[in-house]
C-alpha cells in the first residue's frame, strides 16, 4: 500500500501519476493497482491497470468507507493500493494512523511526496 501526499507546491495529479508509475513498475506492470482519491474527482480516465476504488470528499467519508475499500481491494486481488493522504486532524488522524499501519504490514512504502 502506498500513501500519496502532494505536499506543498505539487499537484495531486502529478503526485498520483508518480506514485502509480512506481507502484505499477514494482508490480511488474502486469497487475492492477487500486486508487482511492480524497477531496477531488477521480481521474476522467484512469491509466491502464488502475482501478478507482473510491472517490470520497473528505477524511470523515474515507473513515466510513475505509474497511469496505480494503475488503474490495483484497477481493479484487489488486497488486497494490494507492491512497491520497488526509490532514492529520480530527478523524483524519485516526484514518492516517490506520493507513500507515496497513502500509507497514503490507510492506508498502508509506507516504510518497
Amino acid at each position: 500500500m502506498h500513501l500519496a501526499d502532494p505536499g506543498a507546491g505539487a499537484t495531486l495529479a502529478a503526485t498520483l501519476a508518480s506514485t502509480l508509475a512506481s507502484t505499477m513498475a514494482a508490480a511488474g506492470g502486469r497487475s492492477q493497482v487500486g486508487l482511492v482519491v480524497v477531496g477531488a474527482a477521480p481521474p476522467a480516465s484512469a491509466p491502464h491497470g488502475v482501478v478507482v476504488l473510491a472517490a470520497v470528499p473528505d477524511a470523515a467519508a474515507l473513515a466510513v468507507e475505509l474497511f469496505a475499500v480494503l475488503r474490495r481491494a483484497e477481493q479484487s486481488g489488486l497488486a497494490a493500493l494507492v491512497f491520497e493522504t488526509v490532514p492529520r486532524t480530527g478523524i483524519g488522524r485516526a484514518v492516517m494512523d490506520r493507513l500507515h499501519r496497513a502500509a507497514e504490514a503490507s510492506g508498502g512504502t508509506g507516504v510518497q511526496h
